[in-house]
């Protein structure tokens, strides 16, 4: 299903809000002109399920992200303390998709 997938040129994540774990994030992946293909900022209280839409609104437009860009989202996504419980569940969870 995903070999016949193009991948997207680049993807960025910006937030708005303040604090830490109370951010909303805007998930967009570009094509290879630098036009906007999938675009996902509704609130949907965790970002693993904001993740998992941006993926599967990347996939019907016929896109994919690459191995490095699912790392840099998932790096930005997750807080970076040791005690952020959806750290490991998320890294975890994204091998599963």
């Amino acid at each position: 299903m995903y070999d016949n997938l193009k991948e997207l040129k680049s993807v960025s994540a910006t937030s708005s809000g303040l604090i830490p774990g109370f951010r909303v994030w805007t998930l967009k992946g570009f094509g290879q002109n630098g036009d906007l293909i999938a675009e996902v900022s509704e609130d949907m209280g965790s970002n693993q399920k904001k993740f998992k839409a941006f993926c599967e609104a990347c996939t019907k437009q016929g896109k994919k992200l690459k191995a490095d860009q699912v790392l840099e989202l998932c790096s930005t996504l997750t807080l970076n303390i040791g005690w952020d419980s959806n750290k490991l569940g998320f890294f975890s969870w994204i091998k599963d998709i």
